[in-house]
């Protein structure tokens, strides 16, 4: 495990949460630190969807890990009603996307499945020369006040452990277990809507296969 730390999410027996970023901010880096491997960094940029399971403080944390790229972030929303909580991934030293991660922050924010779940920040690579500071990164993704911006360094660890990611971790569980009642009963209910509109999806597609018969 490469957490340390307690998340304070007491009985809770099962969360998942997601990483959620534009392409090459460090989510794939950031998934296999959180599980203690440091020394699979090798990455290339995720294409779809993949997951990872961290066993912590006697829950099960499982995290989806969504390709970034523009051509699949239309389908990040397929996952939103599974979802408790997120971290919302910066690349602190590419200055350039500040302003289109911003807008597909305020995407998934404004998402009627999204409503009341809690996420943080994570300001990754803020070990490379010129990276963003905290307060920039707040004015220029226009981070309301009470969402925490940590600072993080996906490939850094101490004794398997990654500070930034595990102070990040610890403040999104913390939030979901204070909500939990809230976020478990949202859950079920747009579960239930995701069903309805995939099921909606498939009858047009079946529709469109007819006609062109």
């Amino acid at each position: 495990m490469g957490c340390c730390g307690s998340s304070g999410t007491g009985t809770i027996s099962s969360i998942t949460i997601s990483l959620f970023g534009l392409d090459n901010a460090g989510k794939t880096c950031i998934s296999r630190a959180l599980v203690g491997k440091f020394n699979d960094f090798d990455t290339v940029p995720t294409v779809g969807f993949s997951t990872t399971h961290l066993s912590y403080n006697d829950s099960i944390i499982e995290i989806y890990d969504l390709g970034g790229s523009a051509r699949f972030r239309s389908v990040w929303q397929r996952y939103f009603a599974f979802i408790s909580g997120f971290i919302w991934v910066v690349d602190s030293a590419d200055k350039d996307k500040f302003e289109e991660s911003k807008q597909t922050l305020k995407q998934i924010i404004n998402n009627s499945m999204m409503t009341g779940k809690p996420y943080v920040i994570v300001a990754n690579k803020s070990d490379l020369q010129g990276h963003a500071s905290i307060d920039e990164i707040r004015r220029e993704l226009d981070i309301p006040n009470d969402i925490q911006i940590i600072e993080a360094s996906a490939t850094e660890s101490t004794d398997k452990c990654n500070p930034g990611l595990t102070k990040a971790l610890n403040s999104l569980l913390s939030q979901i277990s204070e909500n939990y009642k809230f976020l478990s009963e949202k859950i079920i209910n747009d579960i239930e809507k995701q069903k309805e509109i995939q099921r909606q999806e498939s009858e047009e597609k079946m529709a469109r296969l007819r006609q062109m018969k």
